[in-house]
């Protein structure tokens, strides 16, 4: 066992530490709060600055996941428009294939070349590099569709995290102003214990979820776009000759 003196002398050795070392009371302080600080016995003894401490918590995640469900809102529906903007794109991109492909199969039959589709006269070298282009944009719309498919999927997913984080909160809140009365007059039940603990855990669970701590990657749309956007950039541009003559070709 350890005398008691060394004991003190490292006691105080830590508290002068936390006060002085750069970094360290910073790092042990966001660790109090993020997790709340709280134990059970510490609520079991101060019940009253529990409950002060869990009011002022759950007011901000009301406050910030309430912001953050309506900036979700807005971007699901930019990410809705880029979405149809996409699948939009796929379909004339098909349309306009199918249409030089029935003209070219017709021109290579008889031999009549050029062909004219929307105005434009192809010959048969030139419906090929249009068609390669035009499988190209639709392998891309198909897989930007994909991504704001996921993005959207995702959106859904977190706006139901806060929503429920909300509604949570929003209860346990109400719970605390009778819990509060209770200890004003010095009246709470043995069931006090028990609810402060489901509190203290809404409280966690909240932190979690601000701090990106639920396990679930959710950037900002305009991050998740930057990506996609790159991909976009750095996708092929025109198709290989083969598959546009195969599509021309085929049935």
């Amino acid at each position: 066992m350890k005398p008691p003196f060394l004991i003190f002398v490292v006691i105080v050795a830590a508290f002068i530490a936390y006060q002085t070392m750069p970094g360290l009371k910073e790092k042990a302080d966001r660790f109090v709060n993020k997790h709340g600080g709280w134990t059970e016995e510490a609520i079991q003894a101060n019940p009253a600055g529990f409950i002060e401490h869990a009011q002022t918590k759950l007011k901000q995640n009301i406050t910030t996941f309430e912001e953050s469900r309506t900036a979700l809102s807005a971007s699901k529906r930019s990410a809705d428009e880029k979405l149809k903007d996409f699948q939009s794109q796929l379909t004339n991109a098909d349309n306009f294939a199918t249409a030089l492909k029935e003209q070219y199969k017709t021109a290579k039959a008889a031999e009549t070349f050029p062909i004219t589709v929307a105005g434009k006269s192809y010959q048969e070298a030139d419906v090929i590099k249009q068609v390669e282009e035009l499988l190209a944009t639709k392998a891309n719309a198909q897989k930007r569709i994909e991504d704001y498919q996921g993005i959207l999927a995702t959106i859904d997913e977190k706006r139901t995290q806060l929503t429920d984080r909300i509604s949570q909160s929003k209860v346990k809140l109400e719970d605390l102003v009778v819990q509060a009365e209770k200890v004003r007059i010095d009246k709470l039940t043995g069931d006090a214990d028990k609810l402060l603990a489901q509190v203290n855990t809404v409280v966690q669970d909240n932190a979690k979820l601000a701090d990106g701590d639920s396990g679930n990657p959710v950037r900002p749309l305009e991050e998740l776009m930057r990506d996609f956007e790159k991909s976009a950039n750095a996708a092929p541009k025109t198709a290989p000759s083969a598959d546009a003559v195969a599509f021309l070709e085929g049935k």
